[in-house]
């Protein structure tokens, strides 16, 4: 009986292992192909954020699925959509791109480790070596996303949390006085030298600038005292002076800072979202396609229950100043409806023979 117990977890552990391996993640390659439609067949790379990005729809979420349900999720989204009466998708992953873990700061062997499954942070400490001035105690491990977390594994019982793909680990020296730490949405995150009289802006700048991706509305300032202070960089006023020992954080903009555009236009995808943005710009921005039902453009949003909110706008009554220019929030998804499928010249006389037809048989 326990031999049959200790068979049934190692088949359910091994199990999970696979999905986790075979799950989808972001900068992933993955083959897509439709039967019904080959112009959808080709590569795809898997943006940062999780999302596979297709003409006809647009973004779709596929970040942790498995090829077969990310197919399944696209075909639906396809007929849900009205863009094919039955969809037949299949996706294969045909290169992983899981980031490997960085390991920066007090230690003799810093770069990339690469990440595997259950990787653990003691798995990275043993491939970095720490120095023996490592603070091992204030271990920071900043996401891709843009969330940060402490570890102390200096103390009897070790924290050792489970790494992610694309994990910073950081390990800072223990503070003798004589540097700053910039982490988060920076070119170069780790320490700098301080200087009398430094600044803020002039440690982020040191670290080699502000990502793409910084929210510099929200960035954190710790001091070597434990008090922190929330500092809005586009404010002059909030431009600290720092002292030896302190730490700046410059956090991830929030993913869903940003409005999806899917359906009938020429450039589908994220885009980035701003207090006031209307639909109007959005759909103007996306390009429409040639017959696009702009009487019907979507704005679907997600309420605070988990439900969807579905608002229709007419376009083309905005456009002449005849309907409210209805404003957006972040993450709504604006889908612009594709033309209905016409009658060609061949379907167009079929028609009208077989009217004639009729037309003779009833005399």
């Amino acid at each position: 009986m326990i031999r049959v117990i200790l068979t049934c977890l190692l088949v359910s552990v091994l199990g999970a292992v696979a999905v986790a391996q075979d799950a989808i993640l972001p900068r992933d390659v993955v083959e897509l192909k439709c039967v019904e439609d080959p112009a959808l067949n080709g590569e795809y790379t898997i943006t940062e954020t999780g999302l596979i990005l297709l003409q006809y729809i647009g973004a779709v979420e596929v970040q942790g699925l498995t090829p077969q349900r990310a197919a399944a999720k696209i075909a639906n989204e396809l007929v849900a959509q009205q863009i094919l009466r039955t969809a037949t998708i299949t996706i294969t992953i045909k290169s992983e791109a899981r980031p490997a873990v960085t390991v920066t700061g007090a230690v003799k062997i810093g770069g990339n480790v690469p990440w595997r499954v259950g990787m653990r942070l003691e798995d990275a400490l043993k491939a970095a070596e720490p120095t023996p001035v490592a603070d091992l105690a204030k271990i920071t491990i900043t996401a891709v996303t843009g969330g940060v977390r402490t570890a102390d594994a200096a103390k009897s019982q070790p924290d050792n949390p489970e790494l992610q793909p694309g994990d910073r680990v950081f390990i800072p020296l223990k503070v003798g006085g004589g540097e700053v730490t910039v982490l988060g949405s920076v070119t170069r995150p780790g320490l700098q030298p301080y200087r009398p009289g430094m600044t803020v802006m002039e440690a982020i700048m040191e670290a080699g600038g502000y990502r793409a991706d910084a929210d510099r509305n929200r960035v954190t300032l710790r001091f070597a005292s434990g008090d922190s202070r929330v500092l809005d960089m586009n404010l002059a006023e909030s431009n600290v002076v720092l002292s030896p020992g302190d730490s700046v954080l410059v956090p991830q903009r929030n993913p869903q800072d940003q409005v999806y555009v899917r359906g009938a236009i020429s450039k589908p995808g994220l885009l980035s979202y701003r207090p006031g943005l209307k639909i109007s710009e959005v759909v103007k921005d996306s390009g429409p396609v040639e017959g696009a039902k702009l009487d019907r453009v979507k704005i679907l949003r997600k309420g605070e229950a988990g439900t969807t909110e579905t608002i229709v706008v007419n376009m083309l009554k905005v456009m002449r100043a005849e309907a409210t220019d209805e404003p957006l929030i972040a993450g709504d998804i604006v889908e612009v409806p594709y033309p209905g499928k016409s009658f060609g010249l061949r379907e167009g006389l079929q028609v009208a023979s077989l009217l004639l037809l009729l037309f003779w048989l009833l005399r």
